[in-house]
């Protein structure tokens, strides 16, 4: 991948990462590095921390992308 696109993933990354460490009630003390994507090459899928699953989806829009991510209920 070229240096263009290369910045440009990570970037997406870096959205995907923060909505999905946003979408983490229990966040308190967390990094980051705790979100591990499923397939970081996908869009829209799964993020996990530990035993939570999180599912999320990344757009792009006009000068960067617009990234969110849930943890469903657990009943």
């Amino acid at each position: 991948m070229d240096e263009g696109d290369r910045e440009k993933m990570l970037h997406r990354l870096w959205t995907v990462k923060e909505a999905t460490f946003k979408a983490d009630p229990e966040n308190a003390g967390k990094t980051l590095r705790d979100y591990g994507l499923a397939d970081p090459g996908f869009v829209a899928g799964k993020a996990r921390r530990g035993d939570r699953v999180f599912y999320y989806a990344s757009f792009e829009v006009p000068d960067g992308f617009l990234s969110v991510a849930v943890l469903p209920a657990v009943e």
